[in-house]
């Protein structure tokens, strides 16, 4: 009995030793390395389209390597937006926090499947959650519902604008093929004079061809004074009417004194020597056989140009002055010009002419309605463009679509409510229509008048508004708190400048998951103007949350 109870004893005793040792190795574990991974929804039931939030925490040792999933889908689930990990510090421990924004577009009961956070290399997996996705019903206000209808374009919609691009730069690229064509048949048709815009070029480079000739390195001097002096004698003759290339050398310095006496040219009589010194030189190397230095001829080189730029200079272009052969030169270039400038203008506009033309008689025959006659009356009257806009959404008939309008945001404004704002403006009809949807939470607990009276506000500051009237009225509609407001205000056209007296007509819709709001401002007294306000405004339909979701 003794032995017995002692061995009960020591193996009671044994147990507790193993006892503590894995309790303690146990907490010596937990101490080593902690990791936890938890996951939640904000809401299990959603409408279609809207969005709800996936939130992933993961705890773990100070230091540890977390990696959240990052990918486009959660299974059936798009990814809208995912935030930036924010980590909390807990002394040794650290919390990792990433939200997830999702949205389902078709209606049904979905799951969001487990997700893998990987800690330190370790798969650690989030919850599955299901989501609902509710149809949305919609109710209207003074209406029964209609099919949304698709906006109708015409024939000369913007799908056809790079045609006409395309049309327009053709005709230039015409009118440029135009100008090189007149250009390469004239050169091809030119005179030897003509080839020349002005005698000082003819002569320049005339006696640049003479020296190319090498005519003095070969020995042959008196060919090459012969062809100078015939430039020169050519240019005083086409300069100054008079016969040099027939006449002696002295007749012809002669004869060119008296014409610069009765023209009366500033021509310097340095110039006037150096020439007769020149055209002595070459009678001398023509008829007397003399052979001048090499430094002697590039002297009568230089001096045959410089006579020739001091002449030109005394004569300026397009002056009385000018000679009779000169004058019909200058003639024949201008004629050549203007043909190059005005046949490729002609041709380019006639062209853009017949571009236009066609784009009229398009557009004539797609019904298209010109910007200059366009009057509030002729938007009522065509066809209207039904459409929805925003979240929730807004489902209003307008004469022409409106576009989104980029509001300025900051980044805790887009966390807190998502709003969008479209809009249609036509300066010249006085017409404004604006709706602005803002996806937030709300309750009774909204004051509308104020909340209208704050985007009236808003609405006069965009406009520049002043001598606001204001008038209200509080209405429910199949449960949707509403306030209509109306009244006048003074506003500035921004085209013209002048203060224009408008009516408003505004709408504010309060429900659970936003606010709506449609506007509508036209010229006071415009008969149409009012018509269009009447008919936008019995077209409107909301989309309604259904309380018992």
């Amino acid at each position: 009995m003794t032995a017995t109870l002692k061995n009960y004893w020591l193996t009671l005793k044994h147990d507790n030793m193993n006892k503590l040792v894995v309790a303690l190795f146990l907490s010596l574990c937990t101490l080593a390395s902690f990791a936890q991974v938890t996951s939640a929804v904000d809401s299990t039931q959603i409408k279609i389209g809207s969005a709800f939030n996936l939130t992933v925490k993961a705890t773990a040792n100070e230091g540890s390597k977390v990696v959240f999933p990052n990918q486009q889908n959660i299974g059936p689930f798009e990814v809208l937006e995912q935030s930036k990990t924010d980590t909390v510090l807990d002394g040794k421990r650290m919390e990792l926090i990433k939200k997830y924004t999702l949205t389902q577009f078709d209606e049904g009961d979905y799951v969001v499947p487990r997700l893998s956070v990987y800690i330190d290399g370790k798969n650690h997996q989030t919850n599955l959650f299901n989501i609902k996705v509710n149809n949305v019903t919609v109710d209207t206000l003074k209406q029964p519902m209609h099919d949304i209808k698709a906006q109708i374009g015409g024939e000369t919609d913007t799908d056809k604008l790079w045609k006409y691009l395309v049309a327009i730069a053709l005709c230039f690229l015409a009118g440029l093929a135009a100008y090189f064509i007149i250009k390469r048949i004239q050169n091809k048709n030119l005179t030897e004079e003509d080839l020349y815009k002005t005698p000082l070029e003819r002569v320049t480079k005339k006696l640049q061809l003479l020296d190319s000739k090498r005519l003095v390195l070969n020995g042959d001097v008196k060919s090459y004074y012969s062809e100078m002096t015939d430039v020169i004698r050519d240019y005083i003759e086409e300069v100054f009417e008079i016969p040099a290339k027939e006449s002696t050398t002295s007749e012809v310095i002669q004869m060119l004194f008296q014409t610069i006496q009765s023209k009366k040219l500033q021509l310097s009589k340095e110039s006037i020597n150096d020439l007769k010194r020149v055209l002595q030189t070459a009678d001398l190397v023509k008829f007397a056989k003399s052979e001048p230095m090499m430094n002697e001829i590039e002297q009568d080189r230089r001096a045959s140009e410089v006579i020739s730029v001091s002449i030109d200079k005394a004569i300026p272009r397009f002056s009385e002055e000018q000679s009779e052969r000169v004058k019909l030169r200058e003639r024949r270039f201008k004629k050549r010009q203007q043909m190059r400038l005005w046949i490729p203008i002609g041709v380019t506009t006639l062209l853009l002419f017949a571009t236009c033309i066609v784009y009229i008689v398009q557009a004539v025959r797609s019904g298209y309605e010109w910007s200059i006659f366009a009057s509030n009356k002729s938007l009522y009257e065509r066809e209207w463009v039904t459409s929805d806009y925003g979240f929730p959404a807004v489902i209003l008939s307008t004469p022409e679509a409106l576009t989104r309008v980029q509001m300025p945001q900051s980044d805790k404004e887009k966390q807190q409510s998502q709003t969008s704002v479209f809009a249609y403006s036509n300066l010249k009809t006085q017409l404004i229509i604006a709706v602005g949807t803002t996806a937030t939470q709300t309750n009774d607990s909204i004051n509308l008048d104020q909340m209208l009276k704050y985007k009236l506000d808003l609405t006069a500051k965009q406009y520049g508004a002043k001598d606001v009237t204001y008038n209200a009225e509080e209405f429910t509609q199949n449960g949707v708190r509403g306030i209509r407001g109306t009244g006048t205000l003074v506003a500035q056209n921004f085209v013209s400048g002048e203060a224009i007296k408008m009516q408003y007509d505004m709408y504010v819709f309060i429900q659970q998951n936003g606010i709506q709001e449609v506007s509508v401002l036209y010229k006071e007294g415009d008969e149409y103007g009012a018509k269009i306000d009447q008919r936008i405004i019995e077209s409107i339909q909301l989309n309604v949350a259904n309380p018992n979701e």
